[in-house]
């Protein structure tokens, strides 16, 4: 069979797989970020404010008030804008937009490949890239949209810039796909780094300079946009963060590693504090590194190298982001999977027959898609399934938090309390053992949760102690909740305040309760009324409220 007749079945079939198993999502919801980022957003319902979208940091139109991430990405706004046109708020228009962007990002890289190898390994390595499960969290999550679309203009541009001199109509392409990368996701900066790759794995030396030319006004471009949007740079986690992400820097790797080669199961539930890898699962993930390293430097040489030295690069700025989320999204290898994709094609022979040897390969990542996708359909069946495949505390409490939102409250603290018997326990967890109860009515089953949640060394912030205060009041235990009191100084939540100004009208001071009322953030008939609930709740109801 000829090269050219190979590369159209297998061009068809990847692309044929691609839309069949990832239509699915056309029965997924809204979840996690998409609820701010989609349906409560503010601007992307009109598309006539598409200006807008150019001069703002991505969250501030998401309706979570005065939260500024320092993401500037306009173009995504700008594909929710369009999905609102054509779709209206149906999740499946949205779905299936980002599954385009997914089969484009693809498509992009076959493009690419097919430059630098023959057609067999440029099919192997767009099908690394098109069907490994780990992509799937970037296409099926709506606010993880900016992966599939950084990655396509990204290596759209590389495709353009990749001869070693260019034409000016290819050099202001290239320019314009590069500037599009960048307001699509911060990392469309690494297309250069992938063409520097490149050209060294090729040349040993850089191509035209021209190229590096166009691709830096690109950039400046890009950073000017910025200014006057006035994005500024994302602040860098809590030290403690990134301690913790260092310690563990070998349990990352690993765990990403034993993804690669063994994507089972996938979870949204893995966080750098709760992983547990069996030593199994570490010398897997290592030995994965490393056998790649050797395998495309042996036989990939330059450009087996070039593939995975972009991978290790592009993966680097998503440590800063595990530090300050904690969690391992597999989303921070989709463009990762790019330089894997072309270290496996420059490593495979060129024979025609190896596309035999990936068919139960494929096959087995279908069978993981089709068991994952099912996950997305909404929030509650997301985190449940974290829960079931990842079980730690961080999960537990994702999927309570759902629960919740669903109206199962009493289910929601049986996962709370699950939560605490994994330490180290989730602060969230601490907190809504005793909330939960207390918004129910049930202060004995709060307080019981309040000594539970002491014992498993729930650590003692102001907000946390402000609660247990209230806890004490709304049982009747007020010599307890005055001294818990001095430990809650800085509670934000105005639950501290509440109690103090309890205590100060049995205790008949005025003074007292006029400076909390003129001095504190709550607002002062909102602390008459949940002083006067307290002080009913806290068998006190014969201390009248001003």
């Amino acid at each position: 069979m000829s090269e050219d007749r190979i590369a159209l079945l297998g061009t068809v079939g990847l692309f044929g797989s691609i839309a069949l198993i990832y239509g699915a999502l056309a029965l997924a919801g809204f979840v996690w970020d998409d609820v701010p980022l989609v349906l409560q957003n503010s601007l992307t319902g009109d598309l006539g404010n598409w200006p807008a979208f150019f001069t703002q940091d991505l969250w501030e139109s998401s309706g979570v008030e005065g939260h500024r991430s320092g993401y500037y990405r306009p173009l995504m706004l700008l594909s929710l804008a369009v999905d609102r046109a054509l779709w209206g708020l149906s999740a499946a228009g949205h779905h299936l937009h980002s599954v385009g962007w997914h089969l484009a990002a693809t498509g992009a890289l076959l493009a690419l490949l097919r430059r630098l190898v023959p057609a067999v390994p440029a099919l192997l390595g767009a099908m690394v890239f098109g069907l490994h499960p780990l992509q799937s969290e970037a296409v099926a999550w709506v606010a993880s949209r900016n992966d599939p679309m950084v990655a396509a203009f990204s290596l759209a541009a590389v495709l353009v810039l990749l001869p070693r001199t260019c034409s000016p109509r290819r050099l202001a392409g290239g320019g314009l796909l590069l500037l599009a990368a960048c307001l699509s996701k911060e990392s469309g900066v690494f297309a250069v780094v992938l063409l520097l790759l490149l050209d060294l794995a090729r040349w040993r030396r850089p191509g035209a300079l021209a190229r590096y030319a166009v691709a830096a006004v690109a950039l400046v471009t890009w950073a000017v946009l910025r200014q006057v949007a006035d994005v500024h740079v994302s602040e860098l986690p809590e030290p403690a963060g990134i301690e913790l992400v260092l310690t563990r820097l070998h349990l990352v790797g690993a765990s990403y590693g034993h993804l690669l080669i063994w994507p089972w199961p996938l979870s949204t539930g893995r966080t750098v504090e709760y992983l547990r890898e069996p030593t199994s699962q570490v010398l897997l993930g290592l030995a994965t590194g490393l056998g790649l390293l050797l395998w495309a430097g042996l036989r990939g040489r330059g450009l087996g190298l070039a593939g995975l030295a972009f991978a290790a690069i592009a993966v680097g700025p998503s440590l800063i982001a595990i530090a300050g989320k904690g969690q391992l999204g597999e989303r921070y290898l989709y463009l990762p999977l790019a330089g894997v994709a072309v270290a496996v094609a420059a490593s495979v022979p060129a024979r025609g027959r190896a596309l035999w040897l990936v068919v139960p390969l494929a096959a087995g990542w279908a069978w993981v898609l089709q068991q994952r996708l099912p996950d997305w359909q909404n929030g509650l069946s997301l985190w449940e399934a974290a829960a079931r495949d990842t079980p730690n505390g961080y999960a537990f409490t994702s999927y309570a938090h759902e629960l919740n939102y669903a109206d199962r409250r009493r289910e929601a603290q049986e996962w709370f309390l699950r939560a605490l018997d994994d330490p180290p326990p989730m602060a969230d967890a601490c907190i809504s053992v005793m909330r939960g109860p207390l918004s129910m009515g049930e202060p004995a089953w709060a307080l019981e949760n309040a000594r539970r949640a002491k014992g498993k060394g729930c650590e003692a912030t102001p907000e946390l102690m402000g609660l247990f205060a209230s806890v004490l009041a709304n049982n009747c235990l007020w010599e307890e909740a005055r001294e818990v009191l001095p430990r809650a100084v800085g509670d934000r939540g105005g639950r501290a305040v509440v109690v103090e100004a309890a205590l100060a009208l049995q205790d008949g001071d005025l003074a007292r309760w006029q400076a909390l009322v003129a001095g504190t953030a709550v607002q002062p008939g909102e602390l008459r009324r949940a002083t006067r609930g307290l002080l009913e709740a806290g068998c006190r109801g014969d201390v009248s409220v001003p």
